[in-house]
């Protein structure tokens, strides 16, 4: 029994970890997509005053 409840902590920690992993990559995917629309409306910008 205590052998299995270690194998429990050690599974959700192992499962707390993949969950924060995933967020914080949408995260980074959530600003970079933010950074590249703001590149794009810069451009845009740029294009129009040629």
């Amino acid at each position: 029994m205590i052998v299995d409840k270690k194998i429990m902590d050690d599974a959700i920690l192992l499962f707390d970890n993949g969950i924060k992993e995933m967020v914080l990559c949408r995260r980074k995917m959530m600003l970079e997509l933010r950074a590249l629309e703001k590149l794009r409306k810069i451009a845009e910008m740029s294009l129009k005053t040629f």
